[in-house]
C-alpha cells in the first residue's frame, strides 16, 4: 500500500456525516453567535443643551467559544457629536469565552430635541456590535410678555405693574438681571 493514500476506513465517518448532512438528518454546525451587549439599547434622560449625563455602561461579552477580537470602538450615527466616550476597556481587546469588556457613554446633547446615535464596535471576522444611543436636548426657554400696559400716573408719580415671566422648558431656570430698555427705559424702573 502506498504511504501517500489514506486507507479508506479512515474516510468512513467523514463520508457517513457528508451523506446524513446531504440528506437533512444531521444539523450542519452553527456558526458561533458575535460578541453580544448589555444593555441592547441606551436611552438617557432628558439633558439641558450644553450639559452632559453620568455615563453609562455597556458590557461586551462573549458567550460562545472561540475568541472575539474587538478592533474598534467608536460612535456613528445621526448625532454622533452628542454622545461621548467617557471610558473603555474594549479596543483592541481579544476576550475568551464568559470574559467581558465595558464602554462607558454619555450624553452631552449640542441642540434641542431627540437625539440619536449608535455605538459601533468592529469585530474581527464578524459583524459589528452596534448599540442604539438615544436622548432628547432641552433647550432654556423663558417667555416673556410683548409687552405691559400701566395705569395712567401724575408726573412724579408711581405706578406698578406685574410683569410675569414663564419658564417653558421642563428644566429649572436662573434669572441673574432683569433690564429694562428702549424708548423711555428711564421712565420705568
Amino acid at each position: 500500500m502506498d504511504n501517500d493514500l489514506v486507507p479508506i476506513r479512515h474516510l468512513v465517518p467523514a463520508l457517513v456525516a457528508l451523506v446524513l448532512l446531504a440528506c437533512g438528518i444531521l444539523a450542519a454546525p452553527v456558526a458561533a453567535a458575535p460578541a453580544g451587549a448589555s444593555p441592547t439599547s441606551v436611552n438617557f434622560a432628558q439633558e439641558t443643551v450644553g450639559k452632559t449625563t453620568p455615563a453609562q455602561a455597556v458590557t461586551i461579552s462573549d458567550p460562545d467559544p472561540g475568541a472575539v477580537h474587538i478592533v474598534a470602538v467608536a460612535i456613528g450615527g445621526a448625532d454622533p457629536g452628542d454622545f461621548a466616550i467617557s471610558g473603555e476597556t474594549c479596543a483592541a481587546a481579544i476576550l475568551a469565552q464568559g470574559e467581558a469588556c465595558a464602554v462607558e457613554v454619555s450624553f452631552s446633547p449640542q441642540a434641542g430635541g431627540w437625539r440619536e446615535a449608535t455605538l459601533v464596535l468592529s469585530i474581527e471576522g464578524e459583524l459589528p456590535v452596534m448599540v442604539p444611543l438615544t436622548g432628547t436636548g432641552q433647550t432654556k426657554m423663558l417667555t416673556v410678555p410683548a409687552s405691559a400696559a400701566f395705569a395712567t400716573a401724575t408726573v412724579g408719580g408711581a405706578v406698578t405693574e406685574k410683569v410675569q415671566l414663564k419658564n417653558d422648558s421642563e428644566a429649572g431656570l436662573n434669572v441673574n438681571e432683569v433690564k429694562i430698555e428702549g424708548t423711555d427705559s428711564g421712565d420705568f424702573g
